[in-house]
């Protein structure tokens, strides 16, 4: 009888003593697991730590009296007239890239200049001497205005120029405006030429925001009822040539469509009387060495058409 109690009480021992090494190594197990688990997570965090690193983009750094934009400020136009081609070598001036704005998801890619060889005797910007005489011309435009000035006999006491390569709308509203004011305000100036717009309507084709004739009468306007003893002329713009002009960065029949749209919007709502310059070239013939810009010989035939009747 006691054997049995003893043995019985063995039995339950050992089952007491099993079941003791059992839960000791189900807590080991467990703490195990949670060691390793947040060595994994330790590791995970390190990575992308790493990662963030290496994506993150460099800073550029510009060299000290290093510039990112161009200085394209002519040195003045003195002296005589230089000697210019016939016929002028190529180059880019009134081909612009649109002005950067908040990117429009629906519009095609902005048009581009076509890599060509800029003509070195033709300033980017037409040099504005002092007005001193009196009955002086203003002539506000883009590179067509500045090759007139360079290939034309003008009169250095008479015609004064607010004119800069590639430039438009922005550009008329930050600086050409308020240089036209200057002009105005010395009480010397008798006429102005206007004929800013083709650079605008290479971009206003493809992006109906850049067009300009509101812009450009609502100016003028307001100029010609605070100087009525001026007049005021607006010099139809110039069509492009198809036949000539061998770049893809745009449309010219589109271009084209643009330039008449601004053409007739200025003459029916702009107070500047409307000078059919366009229409003239047209009808007595010009030459485009690029499809774009005039020879010689035609800038000097529209600074002499422009004089002819306006006098």
């Amino acid at each position: 009888m006691i054997d049995r109690r003893l043995k019985r009480r063995a039995r339950e021992r050992r089952k007491q003593n099993v079941k003791g090494i059992i839960l000791v190594v189900l807590i080991v197990a467990v703490l195990v697991a949670l060691v390793v688990d947040a060595f994994i997570m330790a590791r995970i965090i390190r990575e992308r730590k790493e990662n963030q690193q290496t994506e993150a983009p460099a800073e550029t750094t510009v060299p000290e009296g290093s510039s990112d934009e161009e200085d394209t400020t002519a040195e003045p136009v003195t002296g005589e007239e230089t000697n210019a081609p016939e016929t002028l070598p190529p180059e880019t001036t009134a081909l612009p890239t649109r002005p950067t704005t908040t990117p429009n998801p629906t519009s095609p890619t902005s048009p581009t200049n076509p890599t060509t060889t800029p003509d070195p005797t033709v300033p980017t910007t037409a040099p504005r001497p002092v007005i001193t005489g009196e009955g002086v011309r203003v002539w506000v435009g883009d590179s067509r205005t500045v090759a007139v000035q360079t290939y034309a006999d003008y009169d250095r006491d008479k015609d004064y120029f607010i004119a800069a390569t590639g430039e438009g709308r922005r550009w008329f509203a930050s600086e050409g405006l308020s240089a036209l004011e200057e002009a105005l305000a010395t009480g010397k100036v008798s006429k102005v030429y206007f004929n800013l717009g083709v650079n605008d309507c290479v971009l206003s084709y493809r992006w109906p925001e850049e067009y300009p004739a509101v812009e450009y009468y609502s100016a003028l306007n307001r100029l010609i009822a605070s100087y009525p003893r001026v007049a005021f002329y607006y010099l139809s713009v110039g069509y492009l040539d198809e036949e000539k002009y061998r770049g893809s960065s745009f449309s010219i029949p589109e271009v084209n469509e643009q330039v008449s749209k601004l053409n007739s919007d200025m003459n029916l709502y702009c107070a500047a009387e409307y000078v059919p310059l366009a229409e003239y070239l047209l009808s007595d013939g010009y030459t485009s060495w690029d499809g774009v810009h005039y020879d010689v010989a035609t800038c000097r035939k529209i600074y002499q058409y422009v004089l002819s009747v306006t006098h």
